[in-house]
């Protein structure tokens, strides 16, 4: 998948897209989401409920929120362990 072209985006994004290194965006997906594989790696059912205040998501309430089915579902694998 190539990087979109200017109007083919809301201009909001913008900003977003520049960010992205290189040309291959799932290519970028992928390094991300093998990152987070290596990040939460190790991590217990309880660090993934861990809340940081009354009221503040957990990292497994971020996760689930539904922005990448992909990333999240090889998360939540992770947070399970």
């Amino acid at each position: 998948m190539k990087r979109p072209e200017a109007g083919e985006y809301a201009e909001f994004y913008a900003n977003y897209i520049s960010k992205v290194p290189g040309t291959d965006v799932l290519g970028v997906l992928e390094a991300q989401r093998l990152q987070m594989l290596h990040l939460f790696a190790g991590r217990s059912k309880r660090d993934g409920s861990f809340r940081y205040g009354a009221g503040k998501w957990t990292v497994k309430d971020a996760s689930s929120t539904g922005r990448c089915n992909t990333f999240l579902k090889s998360t939540r694998r992770s947070l399970k362990s």
